[in-house]
């Protein structure tokens, strides 16, 4: 997390078809950050389809993308993800089951 430029970021990969991630973010950090108006960008581009809701203090933000490695930005909706950079802090996202093993919930 990117507190002075107020972007999330971090890296999904895979090797093949159409992967999805479900983000875990405090609702908090959605209405402080970016008053609740964000967009989500892998490699610059928007992902094949989005949806997001908010249950009790948490908002999630599920998203498809094409496989293979890529980096995907949370970003105020009225951000450019080209003026991204700056200190990183640890984001928590949940976790499941996907192809058989635990991992993170982007699979």
């Amino acid at each position: 997390m990117n507190t002075m430029q107020k972007t999330i970021s971090f890296n999904v990969a895979g090797e093949s078809g159409i992967g999805f991630c479900r983000v875990d973010i405090p609702k908090v950090i959605v209405s402080g950050l970016w008053q609740n108006n964000y967009k989500v960008l892998i490699n610059d581009q928007e992902p094949l389809y989005t949806r997001n809701w908010t249950s009790g203090a948490t908002t999630y933000i599920y998203f498809q993308y094409q496989h293979s490695t890529k980096e995907v930005v949370i970003v105020p909706e009225f951000q450019s993800a080209k003026s991204r950079g700056g200190l990183q802090l640890l984001v928590v996202f949940s976790f499941k089951r996907c192809h058989g093993g635990l991992k993170s919930s982007c699979c």
